[in-house]
């Protein structure tokens, strides 16, 4: 009777010892980028003697909405709402512009499609924000 050959690889000791070093580095840094969003979290829902004295919580001791009634009822909500509409607003605007572009650049017998090209290739080399950082570093 022949064997049967495996059709599975088999993964070398190098290979296993990767894998383990690498799940654990990436666990590691799973840890250190959720830890601090979890103290964030966990503070907003803390009192404030409790915060006090930069205590670092990863378990709440007390609960309350109190700091989420503050932020409701202050100025910055306003300030996210402006935010929220420019965003939403200029994301669709610049798909209203883009996309019909975009469309119109991938036909091949476009009139004036290389000027065309070159213009916007122009607008992303020079950056809006290349003159105040240039006013920055200037000696």
């Amino acid at each position: 009777m022949a064997k049967k050959q495996s059709t599975a690889i088999r993964e070398s000791n190098a290979r296993k010892l990767f894998r383990v070093i690498n799940g654990l580095f990436l666990a590691l840094v799973c840890i250190v980028v959720v830890i601090p969003i979890w103290n964030v979290v966990v503070t907003s829902f803390a009192q404030d003697k409790d915060v006090m004295g930069g205590v670092y919580l990863l378990i709440p001791k007390s609960f309350t909405l109190k700091n989420y009634l503050k932020i409701f009822n202050s100025g910055y909500m306003r300030g996210f709402y402006n935010s929220m509409f420019i965003a939403v607003v200029g994301t669709a605007i610049a798909m209203m512009i883009t996309v019909p572009l975009g469309y119109a650049l991938a036909q091949k017998k476009l009139m004036g499609r290389k000027i065309i090209m070159r213009l916007i290739s122009i607008t992303l080399v020079f950056d809006a924000g290349i003159m105040p950082f240039y006013i920055l570093i200037k000696p």
